[in-house]
């Protein structure tokens, strides 16, 4: 007789309490800022985890103490990003995520014309991809597609 696993993420419920303290605001009555994340961005092949984390920085900054993200250099994007051992990430790698957030039109440029790549310059974190489809819209969807196999297929 074969036995198989059963499925626990169809059959896992959340308790009422552990949900109800979850959701309760801190002691301190302050609630941390968050920033929301489309479902695709999350799962997108097409941008690497730090090109990701990118994009959460300027899409958190976007909406934090006023609307738009403020004119930002490329040393200060390295800055903001986490490296390794806790130091800024190098210029090439803050490049590369800067350029891949931008090619995949996650990010815009609408820094004035001319604008020199040494200055600060205006960027635009969207939602919804504006170079090609989005892949998988949730990670439900992509999770469906799942199969033992998933290594072997090209």
């Amino acid at each position: 007789m074969r036995r198989t696993m059963p499925d626990v993420r169809r059959k896992a419920k959340v308790r009422p309490d552990v949900l109800a303290a979850f959701l309760d605001e801190s002691p301190t009555g302050l609630r941390l800022p968050f920033t929301k994340v489309p479902d695709w961005v999350m799962i997108c092949e097409r941008i690497n985890p730090t090109a990701f984390r990118l994009w959460c920085i300027m899409r958190s900054m976007q909406f934090e103490g006023g609307p738009g993200i403020p004119p930002v250099t490329l040393d200060e994007i390295c800055y903001l990003l986490p490296g390794v051992n806790g130091k800024p990430t190098s210029k090439a790698r803050g490049r590369e995520a800067l350029d891949s957030l931008l090619v995949e039109g996650l990010l815009k440029d609408v820094s004035a014309p001319g604008t020199p790549k040494s200055a600060p310059r205006l960027y635009l974190a969207l939602d919804e991809p504006q170079n090609g489809g989005m892949g998988f819209s949730g990670a439900r969807r992509k999770l469906n597609r799942y199969t033992r196999l998933w290594r072997t297929r090209e």
